[in-house]
């Protein structure tokens, strides 16, 4: 069975929190002015002793010096004369009762008892303690020379002073019940003007709740509740236009929903006509394939017969030979870029010594690099690197950057190869050429399938190279990159995990 949680009205927590501060106040202030007033009493009290010990002390000076017993008993019934001194009593330098002002005087030349007495003697200084209703005070007494005579010892009554602090206290508490009393009356006067309105917003409130937004409150307050009520009318009316605007969003959030379900149509069909594209593109080299091997195979026996042929004829069979090298190196680049992008090329990764493929591939375009008297800096062969990478892919990619190096360089500049241990881990290869460099624009456009860079229109050349390489090194877990700089040249570089290196 569970407990049901106690619900208080607004009024009853104004009514309860407003006497609460006022007790509290109330409660505060008549603390504060019953600690005054008793800090007032002690001080007052204090003040008296002080005036009783001292007055005291000196009038015993001469008694003591003759050891005048009457006259100690004179002044020490002089001091009791005042009605809060309890106990006054003039003892000799060792401690012992000479005089407590009685006539027969019980502890003649008695040790006073008490620890304070004791202290007294035993330091020679002035003592001060308060303890429960009365206050002890205690000093030696000089001769004018300043020899020890004796000593004092006083103690004073705080009777009447816990007798005026509990009338004090009295009437303050009589004082503070009046003033709570008040209090409570003017809290539910207050409690009861501030929630009237209130009852009337918490029944708007419940109509704007259940969907009734037409709903307007009077506000013809100009305090804090006038101020809620038309912020009330403000909300409601928020509410509506934030209500049309919901339905206006959703039918909007419908509508882009579904444009959202034609786009990925979209794409599906275009992921299928990449595809498709993909199967074409391969088909199709398979078929051009065969005829352009039958075409180079006729083109070279008669290449053969040249003897044969006049000057007209042989320069026709090599620019066919020209021709359909071109285009078959052309096919062969679109197939491979159909099996990558359709993720049907395979690689074989393997331990491949960089030295054997660079000097193959040095020897395919070593002709081309004279023709155009290029000076070639080999700063790799010989050392003995490893890497770990697919070895006829590898000659692939290198071979491309070579012939790019040639081609896309300055008659009788230079091309420089570099090798650089990067991490302790993988090994950068770099292929440097002397050509015109490359803008930003350039750069960009870079490795976008079957770009040209309009500068070098005259080169031939596919625009799928690049492409390839880039993809290729991806696919044997390398990378790839550029330097460049327009009026100086070009630095290509790849990457590959190191595998030995001597």
């Amino acid at each position: 069975m569970g407990y049901r949680r106690l619900s208080f009205s607004i009024r009853a927590k104004l009514v309860f929190f407003t006497v609460s501060i006022i007790l509290l106040v109330g409660g505060g202030i008549s603390w504060f002015d019953a600690s005054v007033l008793r800090g007032q009493l002690i001080d007052h009290f204090e003040a008296a002793a002080d005036q009783v010990d001292a007055s005291t002390s000196a009038a015993l000076v001469d008694a003591l010096y003759f050891l005048d017993i009457p006259r100690l008993r004179g002044e020490l019934q002089q001091a009791q004369v005042n009605h809060d001194v309890s106990v006054a009593v003039a003892l000799d330098t060792q401690g012992r009762v000479l005089s407590d002002g009685s006539t027969d005087n019980p502890l003649w030349l008695q040790t006073f008892p008490g620890s304070i007495a004791q202290r007294l003697v035993d330091t020679r200084q002035p003592v001060h303690e308060r303890q429960a209703g009365k206050i002890i005070k205690g000093r030696p007494v000089h001769s004018p020379g300043g020899g020890l005579l004796g000593f004092f010892y006083m103690e004073y009554s705080t009777g009447n002073l816990e007798q005026a602090s509990a009338e004090a206290q009295q009437q303050r508490l009589l004082l503070a019940i009046a003033f709570i009393s008040f209090g409570g009356l003017l809290a539910w006067l207050l409690a009861w003007h501030a929630t009237k309105p209130l009852t009337c917003m918490l029944s708007a409130v419940r109509e704007i709740g259940s969907g009734n937004l037409d709903v307007t409150l009077s506000t013809d307050r100009s305090d804090e509740i006038g101020a809620l009520g038309e912020s009330i009318n403000a909300m409601a009316s928020n509410l509506r236009r934030t209500t049309t605007s919901i339905e206006r969003l959703n039918a909007e959030i419908a509508e882009r929903e579904q444009t959202e379900i034609r786009l990925i149509e979209a794409c599906d069909d275009a992921e299928k006509a990449n595809t498709a594209k993909s199967d074409f593109l391969s088909h199709m080299s398979h078929e051009l394939r065969t005829p352009l091997n039958a075409i180079l195979g006729f083109g070279q026996i008669l290449e053969m017969d040249a003897e044969s042929l006049n000057d007209e004829q042989n320069e026709s069979i090599r620019e066919i030979l020209v021709a359909g090298d071109h285009l078959l190196h052309l096919i062969n680049e679109v197939l491979d870029l159909a099996k990558i992008e359709s993720s049907k090329l395979e690689i074989f990764m393997q331990a491949v010594e960089v030295d054997e493929v660079m000097q193959q591939c040095l020897s395919l375009i070593v002709v081309q690099a004279e023709q155009r008297q290029l000076s070639i800096i080999d700063n790799i062969s010989n050392r003995g690197y490893v890497v770990q990478a697919d070895a006829l892919r590898l000659k692939q990619v290198l071979l491309n950057l070579l012939s790019n190096a040639v081609k896309y360089n300055r008659v009788q500049g230079t091309i420089t190869l570099d090798a650089e241990i990067i991490d302790g881990q993988r090994l950068r290869i770099s292929i440097v050429d002397t050509g015109k460099g490359l803008t930003e624009d350039e750069l960009a456009r870079l490795f976008k399938p079957f770009e040209r860079i309009e500068s070098d229109r005259h080169v031939e050349g596919s625009g799928i190279g690049l492409v390839i390489s880039q993809r290729l090194t991806g696919l044997m877990a390398g990378n790839m990159g550029v330097n460049s700089a327009v009026g100086t040249g070009s630095e290509f570089w790849i990457e590959f995990e190191l595998v030995n290196s001597l």
